[in-house]
């Protein structure tokens, strides 16, 4: 119910101003798969650099163990948990409810605008755009509060 009733809050990152909506279970699923997907992503990026040499049986049996490895993991495993509290975590969250409020934005205009942050201040830009996000939810301060069972 929260995700029709709630509206979405503005927050200023830079010289622009995003709309952030409240996640949906939907947002939050993507959101799981994102950080389970992390050690294939890795791996991919790896394998097209540094790795791009390699013989095409070992990069096979790689990729192989790391899909098997993401398909067996859960948010309640510990490397998708600290994927979701790392910055580009949380960024992804920001991005859902970015995406959520405005369809046609784009992954790549937003994550310019957050990364042309000056150091310290993007930990900060995030923490309080976060902040927005989960009172827009009406998760209000907990930052343990089960997104499911936000009230209206």
């Amino acid at each position: 119910m929260r995700e029709v009733t709630a509206a979405p809050v503005t927050i200023r990152i830079g010289d622009r101003e995003w709309k952030l909506a409240p996640l949906t279970v939907g947002d939050l699923g993507e959101l799981e798969q994102w950080c389970v997907d992390q050690p294939v992503n890795r791996l991919m990026d790896k394998l097209a650099g540094v790795g791009a040499g390699l013989p095409v049986e070992t990069k096979t049996k790689l990729i192989s163990d790391a899909i098997n490895l993401s398909s067996t993991m859960t948010m309640m495993d510990e490397a998708p948990c600290r994927e979701a509290a790392s910055n580009a975590g949380r960024l992804r969250e920001l991005w859902l409810s970015v995406k959520r409020a405005d369809p046609s934005a784009k992954f790549t205009d937003f994550e310019a605008v957050v990364n042309a942050e000056p150091e310290g201040v993007f930990s900060i830009t995030l923490a309080t755009a976060l902040k927005a996000l989960r009172k827009a939810s009406g998760l209000e301060g907990d930052p343990t509060a089960d997104p499911t069972k936000a009230t209206p």
